[in-house]
């Protein structure tokens, strides 16, 4: 959880010709948000799609012992 802005970074690195997208939950975003200035400062050109659910979906996955994604209705303190 959280590699995917980093690792968007490194893709562009890799292969800067590409267009890169990272997509990614609002709870991994914010594990490494600030490879935003990162990728800004080094100039590296990289499409950021944040899926607010307000949860770390990664970990509620592993911890219902499912291998899929269920989408369930959230709480209250999720609403903005």
């Amino acid at each position: 959880m959280g590699i995917v802005l980093p690792g968007a970074i490194a893709a562009k690195l890799i292969y800067p010709e590409k267009r890169v997208l990272a997509v990614t939950g609002d709870g991994g975003f914010m594990m490494n948000s600030k490879e935003l200035e990162t990728a800004k400062r080094l100039g590296i050109p990289i499409v950021v799609l944040i899926f607010n659910d307000c949860s770390y979906g990664l970990n509620m996955q592993r911890a219902s012992g499912s291998k899929g994604t269920a989408l369930k209705k959230q709480r209250s303190f999720c609403r903005h």
